[in-house]
């Protein structure tokens, strides 16, 4: 049976939205990784009856790990610590070789105006640590800890996620918290990614599956930006396989990635396994286009560079967009477009030319031109293309998902010249 586990996520400014959640993530990703099922996610207040009585319904659960994370420091709403101690019934000690630790970090940094007594008395309560824990070395001042307690450990760790990353690739490999992950067998999980595909299409293509192969399989779908992002975990690669068959025979191109890689990656392989190079033309999307393809590490062997052409005398100046273009079909047409990825070339030298023109609004729009119309146009060796797209949303929203449509109009492209469907293995 493999392991279970439960994370509590405590802090007042990540309840209320100030801070983003990263921790909770994090932990989850790495345990599903060493093959631990995370069934139960909490978010809590920095409140000491709460975070108490939520370990105590996870021990009561008969998780075999829980994970804790905010709440070490030395102020009156660090809370963490004496909860778990509460939950699991063990007095708090001040330990000394946490102290040690404790005081090192602090060295030579006491703030101004700070007595040495307060901040003797800060350190104290940050080394005091629930009697006979396993003591996790701090990554900034606060040590964590792990408690065992009738076949669960219960972990304790702060709350910036840098610390929390450090610590727990400190520890988890480690007793008490090793021994556990040594009993989880993982899983063979796969992620593949589907462009244009909506989720009754998705499920309809696993339609010729036998639910007896899909019982035997963990199956997540997320939605996000025109594509679906697909999670099948089984217990070994056979398992999971007719799930991406039946994916690439239902969908062919749309399915561009089969293990995990995302957009940009995959252009970003297709390109440099051509040795090709890629410019930008950019409107209404201001450089957010090119900011994208730049996301990725190693972007400079296949990104050149491009023009952000807002105005029109930009468009004509820049890329070379003749006047008559834009008299007679707009700066939003399948004209501009093509033009535009055409001057990006000139400009640049670069082997593919990719062009965004549109309406982001929310005002600019007519009834033959409305909001979302964005016109990509792609040139390259042996390929001159423009795409519509029809997008929805607030501006910010069509901005970034016509970068997106540009992408994947370009990865298209590349994997028509190559004779094949196209996506990463």
């Amino acid at each position: 049976m493999q392991p279970r586990a439960a994370v509590v996520v405590t802090g007042a400014e990540v309840l209320r939205g100030a801070v983003s959640d990263l921790n909770g993530a994090f932990l989850a990703q790495e345990l599903e990784e060493d093959g631990v099922r995370v069934e139960r996610a909490e978010l809590l207040p920095d409140d000491g009856d709460a975070i108490r009585d939520a370990v105590r319904a996870n021990l009561r659960a008969g998780f075999d790990l829980i994970v804790t994370t905010g709440g070490l420091g030395g102020t009156h709403d660090d809370l963490t610590m004496q909860a778990v101690a509460e939950a699991c019934g063990l007095p708090l000690e001040l330990r000394e070789d946490a102290l040690e630790l404790v005081e090192a970090a602090y060295a030579g940094r006491r703030p101004n105006g700070v007595s040495a007594r307060t901040q003797h008395a800060f350190e104290e309560k940050q080394a005091t640590l629930p009697r006979g824990s396993t003591m996790i070395p701090p990554a900034g001042t606060a040590p964590g800890c792990a408690v065992e307690l009738n076949g669960t450990v219960v972990v304790v760790l702060p709350g910036p996620p840098s610390e929390v990353r450090e610590m727990w690739e400190a520890s988890h490999r480690r007793p008490p918290i090793g021994p556990i992950l040594a009993r989880a067998t993982r899983p063979e999980r796969r992620i593949l990614r589907l462009h244009n595909v909506v989720e009754s299409q998705f499920m309809d293509a696993l339609g010729d599956i036998p639910d007896t192969v899909l019982q035997e399989l963990e199956i997540g779908v997320c939605a996000r930006d025109g594509e679906l992002e697909i999670s099948v975990a089984g217990r070994d690669a056979e398992a999971v396989e007719p799930v991406q068959q039946a994916l690439f025979d239902s969908f062919g191109e749309r399915l561009y990635s089969t293990d995990g890689a995302g957009l940009v990656a995959t252009v970003a392989r297709l390109l440099q396994s051509r040795n090709e190079t890629v410019s930008v033309a950019e409107s209404c999307t201001a450089g957010g286009l090119g900011a994208l393809i730049t996301s990725v590490p190693g972007a400079s062997s296949i990104f050149l560079g491009g023009v952000i052409a807002y105005g029109n005398s930009v468009k004509e100046a820049a890329l070379g967009v003749s006047g008559e273009v834009i008299f007679r079909h707009g700066a939003v047409s399948p004209e501009a477009a093509e033009a535009m990825a055409e001057g990006s070339i000139r400009v640049t030298g670069s082997d593919w030319g990719l062009s965004i023109t549109g309406i982001a609004g929310p005002g600019g729009g007519s009834a033959d031109k409305p909001v979302g119309l964005v016109y990509v146009g792609v040139i390259g060796p042996g390929t001159a293309d423009v795409s519509e797209l029809r997008l929805r949303g607030t501006r910010e929203q069509v901005r970034a998902r016509a970068a997106v449509g540009a992408l994947h109009a370009l990865r298209v492209g590349i994997a028509s010249q190559q004779g094949a469907v196209e996506y990463s293995e």
